[in-house]
């Protein structure tokens, strides 16, 4: 557990950025403890929805070519029938590099709205690849707005000079995302099916045991063989876990976390983070985003050393704060933002291998001479180990990342001998154990046979970048 001292040097932040103040009399915090208070939406949530029609494409309008993208989104009352509709796009001429044209929708009852090209979307410009002296005049081409008690269809207009250019119908769709309380959004329609695990009563079948039987024995056998140097199973608590008063459906009486702690929880390498990161909840999660933010990785990794050697060394305490929008913001229309304490600070270290693969397979090593501890650190992990990377590689000379949700590569355990390792998993993957051992080479060929990387087009040149010696074992993977 965080200490009284470091709690202080919270607080000690938490003024610096102008946060509401925590009263320094009491040491131990609680969920109701006053910390971040994020801006609350004013705005309906509307989940995505879609359109029956062509919502993006190249028109003649008025005698103008025309590209465009539309997107719509629909909020639902708490009976489940659409309320309002949420829209955003833009739409530019393409050869005078100037905003085009009004968007005009039209509820299903006539009530009709028009949205004048007000907003900055440099993504549009990008697409179209306006010519740089024009991309001044060109950026506010974005429309952005809502139409009141939209009811189950919009249309969705273009006009321009009198001319009018029908893009399509706009309906709701299952949404991916809940609105809680306090304006906090939620996952929901994943295939992990997040709502039904937190409400359900889940019931473990053999198969379940069998897999997570498997992959604990694997987890011992790996720390007993040494290989892995000492080993940590953490697993990032799905956000509902930590603001069950803000979710929106009630808790069932047992989760797939319940199960797994009531079957393996004895296990000293698993570790379930949930009681460092509630006491500064708003601040390790945000409305917006699944995944907790840097200030939650870094208290996990504050405390995953100390559990793993006793070892405490003092992390990085400074923080921005960008209006950003998260994996869940960006599921309503128009995205919804918030403040998120982000991680602001000189990194001694440096990148010195990526190999630019899509989610699984991906690998990033960073290199820190400087690093206090002469030691090399393994991350398998997802989504939330990418922003424990930052932390660990400020303390440790050598961290490697690989995408991998919890499963380990014995050839990369064997070619690094790191002293230590964390396995990370998060709770909605809970369904089901990862596979305890992978071949990453192989996950790495059939990424690159079917193009699934994040450099497209570029690859190839930014991989020659890579020369440092230590990196030779991965080149090789492709």
């Amino acid at each position: 557990m965080a200490k009284p001292h470091f709690i202080h040097r919270i607080v000690g932040i938490l003024r610096t950025l102008r946060w509401r103040r925590v009263k320094r009399a009491s040491a131990k915090w609680t969920p109701d403890t006053p910390q971040v208070r994020h801006q609350l939406f004013s705005a309906p949530v509307c989940p995505t929805g879609r359109i029956t029609g062509q919502s993006a494409g190249v028109i003649t309008l008025a005698g103008r070519r025309i590209q465009y993208a539309v997107d719509i989104g629909f909020e639902t009352t708490p009976e489940g029938t659409p309320h309002h509709a949420g829209v955003r796009g833009w739409a530019l001429d393409l050869d005078r590099f100037e905003p085009a044209g009004t968007l005009c929708l039209t509820a299903q009852s006539g009530h009709r709205e028009h949205l004048l090209p007000d907003q900055p979307r440099g993504d549009a410009l990008s697409a179209v690849r306006v010519p740089e002296p024009k991309r001044k005049q060109a950026l506010l081409c974005g429309f952005s707005g809502y139409l009141s008690d939209a009811g189950e269809k919009v249309t969705l207009e273009l006009e321009l000079d009198g001319s009018r250019h029908k893009i399509g119908i706009g309906h709701p769709h299952p949404p991916q995302i809940l609105k809680g309380h306090n304006g906090w959004l939620f996952l929901a329609g994943d295939s992990n099916d997040s709502p039904r695990q937190f409400t359900g009563d889940h019931s473990p079948s053999e198969g379940w045991k069998r897999s997570w039987d498997c992959y604990t024995r694997a987890l011992e056998r790996l720390r007993d063989s040494g290989s892995g140097g000492k080993i940590c199973f953490v697993i990032a608590p799905s956000k509902e876990s930590l603001f069950p008063d803000y979710y929106p459906l009630p808790r069932g009486t047992q989760t797939p976390l319940d199960s797994l702690m009531a079957r393996h929880g004895t296990l000293p390498e698993l570790y379930y983070p949930v009681d460092v990161l509630a006491p500064v909840r708003e601040l390790s999660y945000d409305p917006v985003e699944t995944h907790w933010t840097d200030f939650g990785a870094r208290m996990v990794c504050q405390e995953i050393m100390h559990k793993m050697d006793g070892h405490n060394p003092s992390l990085p305490l400074q923080f921005r704060m960008p209006y950003v929008s998260g994996d869940l913001g960006w599921k309503s229309v128009p995205p919804l933002r918030t403040y998120r304490p982000t991680a602001s600070w000189p990194n001694p270290s440096t990148v010195i291998f990526d190999n630019y693969v899509l989610h699984h397979g991906r690998i990033r090593i960073h290199s820190n001479p400087k690093a206090p501890r002469k030691q090399t650190y393994l991350l398998f992990g997802g989504s939330s180990a990418e922003h424990m990377e930052r932390y660990l590689s400020a303390i440790f000379a050598r961290v490697v990342y690989v995408y991998s949700a919890g499963s380990w590569d014995p050839a990369i355990l064997e070619h690094e001998r790191p002293a230590f390792t964390i396995l990370q998993s998060s709770e909605r993957f809970l369904t089901r154990a990862p596979e305890p051992e992978i071949d990453v080479s192989r996950i790495v060929a059939n990424k690159l046979s079917e193009g699934r990387v994040t450099k497209n087009g570029v690859r190839q040149e930014l991989m020659a970048e890579w020369n440092d010696s230590s990196v030779a074992f991965y080149l090789e993977m492709g």
